[in-house]
């Protein structure tokens, strides 16, 4: 098992030299800008909408 998490984080660490050989760079803040977007579009959303939400399931 110890053995498992020592190899993923050396496969982790061979994906970010991947992405600069293959200059992916500006993909993955384009993705990630997008999941911070749509993760606080959600986020707000449903801060929103909890207090109707609790109402209505102590109801």
């Amino acid at each position: 098992m110890i053995s498992g998490i020592f190899n993923a984080f050396a496969n982790y660490l061979r994906a970010f030299s991947a992405i600069g050989k293959y200059s992916l760079w500006k993909h993955m803040f384009a993705l990630g800008g997008l999941s911070m977007a749509v993760g606080y579009a959600l986020f707000s959303i449903i801060w929103k909408k909890s207090e109707a939400l609790g109402e209505w399931l102590t109801s």
